[in-house]
């Protein structure tokens, strides 16, 4: 029997038995529990983090829904107004517009909050359902000792765990940099070792099913900037060109720099983007018309531009529909 960890706190335990012998467990096969109980834990933490954005739409809701009262009664004193004082009648009607237009506005966020919902929780079902399955699974390799099957398994359930972290970590520092609660802790690291790991991680989701090319042409990999945005630009970066490239293609990573800045850039072969949706580019939540079935929920490029900007340092890109992508992050080396 072994505990299963919720956060910091005991959630509850889990052991497997075999009835018709006695037969002391392996250390793989102890693993292997203590994994599945590792994983139990965060599935049922992700469900309490969950459980909080839920009751931060419902906080969202209700003042959506006090604010617009507030409008509607504000429109009602201003037709009073307009009747009653004819001379201040163009004033009047500028303020009606404005607050109009703000009612618009709340009325536009309340469409993008039930949009934001709907994403996220589509997004999360295809790993949850992953994770339920497999730790079925990984329960009958246990019992008939069959440990390729574990692992197999195991795997499974690490990438849509990864999968769903990465979700839930967007949309966490996007909440965090519109309400500017990001801190920008600067630190001298090694942007090539950085890029490796990230390329390592994006081939996991990806399964190996692109080839990603990684060329440096740096006079200098150690840099000093902050380590987590540089993770979520080149992440984002790629785990976008992965998605919407076709099968085998090359992706190409490179970096490069000057005397003041370092330069990344991401190519891909993939869909490209349409003209009409280039100028929403780097809006929240918004996708493109050709993005098919595609998961995500639009947020990458947005933090991308948002981390960036903290950096101090700027975005350029070129795409083609048809043709694919190119994406060129430029930040200061030393902030």
């Amino acid at each position: 029997i072994l505990p299963i960890f919720c956060g910091n706190t005991l959630w509850g335990n889990i052991g497997f038995n075999v009835t018709d012998r006695y037969r002391k467990l392996d250390k793989q096969e102890l693993e292997l529990l203590e994994t599945v109980a590792n994983l139990i834990g965060s599935a049922i933490y992700r469900d309490m983090i969950q459980d909080e954005l839920n009751s931060i739409n419902n906080q969202l809701e209700k003042r959506v829904y006090e604010r617009t009262a507030q409008l509607s009664d504000t429109l009602i004193e201003l037709r009073e107004e307009v009747s009653n004082r004819k001379r201040a009648e163009e004033e009047l009607l500028k303020a009606k517009d404005d607050i109009e237009q703000a009612y618009e506005k709340e009325k536009e966020l309340s469409e993008l909050k039930g949009k934001f919902i709907s994403m996220i929780s589509h997004e999360y079902r295809t790993p949850l359902t992953i994770i339920q399955s497999s730790t079925y699974i990984l329960e009958r390799a246990l019992q008939v000792a069959d440990i390729d099957l574990g692992n197999r398994h195991l795997d499974r359930v690490r990438i849509a765990v990864k999968q769903m972290v990465d979700l839930l970590e967007n949309v966490l520092v996007n909440q965090r940099i519109e309400s500017q609660e990001v801190e920008s802790p600067l630190k001298p690291l090694n942007i090539v070792q950085l890029t490796y790991e990230v390329i390592e991680e994006v081939n996991i989701i990806d399964r190996n099913k692109h080839v990603i090319e990684f060329e440096s042409r740096l006079s200098r990999e150690q840099i000093n900037s902050d380590e987590n945005l540089l993770h979520l630009i080149i992440n984002n970066l790629l785990s976008n060109a992965t998605k919407y490239s076709p099968l085998d293609t090359i992706i190409k990573v490179t970096l490069c720099d000057d005397s003041e800045n370092i330069k990344i850039k991401v190519e891909d072969k993939g869909s490209g983007i349409s003209s009409k949706d280039q100028k929403y580019l780097f809006t929240p939540f918004y996708r493109g018309e050709n993005c098919g079935n595609v998961v995500g929920v639009g947020l990458g490029l947005s933090l991308v531009k948002s981390s960036v900007e903290m950096l101090k340092g700027k975005i350029e890109y070129s795409t083609e529909v048809g043709k694919g992508s190119m994406f060129e992050v430029i930040i200061p080396s030393n902030l």
